[in-house]
């Protein structure tokens, strides 16, 4: 099973049925117990549908969703950028150019930001595209700094409050 962004799917489905099931559980406990009594059904009943159902069900849905992102996406990437709404920030679109330049590919799932940087590792050692994602992290780290430095200076009051 791949774990990511599905597992973050997966979590959140899985705290959506148990905010439906505690509703449940409430109406049917007396309030006097149910402080101390909810919770165990509500995660022995949780718990097991969390790993044999909501969880593949849900992984089956996230890739079913990528399967089609990637499909339009890769019949026309100005299509997948109007169909999917794609919207990018001025350091987005910086940092995006960037890995673009210098060919940057991810190879493996993994987390965001500074810690996906290993997922950029090509598994025939460091290339270009490795050096343009740190390169593009560090460019985006520093655009993301002024802008907030000339925003808070917009608002003195702002300022003088940190």
């Amino acid at each position: 099973m791949i774990l990511g962004a599905s597992a973050a799917k997966q979590f959140g489905m899985n705290m959506y049925f148990a905010s439906k099931l505690e509703k449940i559980l409430k109406k049917i406990i007396p309030l006097i117990v149910s402080f101390f009594v909810v919770p165990f059904p509500l995660l022995m009943i949780t718990i097991p549908l969390a790993f044999w159902v909501i969880g593949p069900v849900m992984n089956e849905v996230s890739s079913l969703l990528s399967t089609a992102v990637m499909a339009v996406y890769n019949f026309s990437p100005v299509l997948g950028g109007l169909v999917l709404k794609n919207k990018m920030k001025k350091s987005g679109a910086v940092t995006g150019a960037i890995a673009g330049i210098f060919k940057s590919t991810q190879y493996a799932f993994g987390g965001s930001g500074l810690l996906g940087i290993p997922c950029f590792v090509n598994p025939k050692g460091l290339d270009s595209g490795f050096y343009g994602v740190i390169l593009s992290d560090i460019v985006g780290l520093a655009i993301a700094f002024i802008l907030t430095i000339i925003v808070m200076k917009k608002d003195q009051k702002t300022l003088e409050t940190f």
